[in-house]
């Protein structure tokens, strides 16, 4: 006959909601994850010994942390999250450079060439500020419009994190360029070749950010995190 196993009442799972907080875990994902842990160890304690009381079990639990309590499993889950989107970013881009996508690339890149060709080169100067300063912006509002969604969760914190870098890189390369260039010089062939690309890099991503990977955002919310009750408006 198979033993009932142990557990925890609703209220009892609060109180784990509650301790967790009191050790200064602010994101709501992250406190889901733990109270799973912590619940799971807690009754498997309570049923090697049943007369372990929950405080006692749970006291033994969090002895397994280490010192700084919590802080480790934060910074490491961090780490996973951010480097788990760079990949589906880079995964986002990468098809770029492959059949069939690489077609749409390259003749995005010969549409920019070619307008850098009907235009003076002094005003190319202020196309591209006038570009990577959009970009910058609208990178800024974009997640100035999300932030304080993203601030309860970690998931959405290193997504949005990832987006507004992507942006800031552009922002960065572009701007130096234009210093290099002056009012009344010769742009070189292969200058304007190097910055029809970076362009149209640039405006991919900008399409990713309002089309594709707010598409990624909720297939993530619906698939890991949907006990959190998340209400998108992207």
């Amino acid at each position: 006959m198979m033993e009932t196993r142990t557990q925890l009442s609703e209220n009892q799972v609060s109180k784990l909601f509650d301790f967790v907080t009191s050790k200064y875990v602010r994101y709501e994902d992250l406190k889901y994850e733990l109270v799973d842990h912590l619940a799971s160890s807690i009754e498997d304690i309570q049923d090697e010994n049943s007369d372990t009381s929950f405080d006692k079990a749970l006291k033994e639990t969090y002895s397994k942390f280490p010192i700084t309590g919590f802080s480790n499993f934060v910074a490491e889950k961090q780490k996973a999250l951010s480097r788990y989107w760079m990949e589906k970013f880079f995964s986002y881009y990468i098809e770029f450079f492959k059949l069939p996508k690489i077609i749409l690339l390259i003749a995005l890149a010969y549409l920019i060439y070619n307008m850098f060709q009907l235009i003076p080169h002094c005003y190319m100067i202020v196309c591209l500020t006038v570009f990577a300063f959009s970009l910058m912006i609208k990178g800024f509002i974009y997640v100035k419009k999300v932030s304080k969604r993203s601030e309860k969760y970690m998931f959405m914190a290193t997504y949005y994190g990832h987006i507004i870098t992507a942006n800031t890189f552009f922002f960065y390369f572009i701007i130096p360029t234009n210093f290099e260039l002056s009012w009344d010089m010769i742009i070189p062939f292969w200058t304007i070749i190097i910055l029809s690309v970076i362009l149209s890099l640039a405006t991919l991503l900008d399409y990713a950010v309002t089309k594709v990977f707010p598409k990624m955002l909720e297939e993530e919310i619906n698939t890991k995190y949907s006990h959190l009750n998340i209400k998108l408006a992207l």
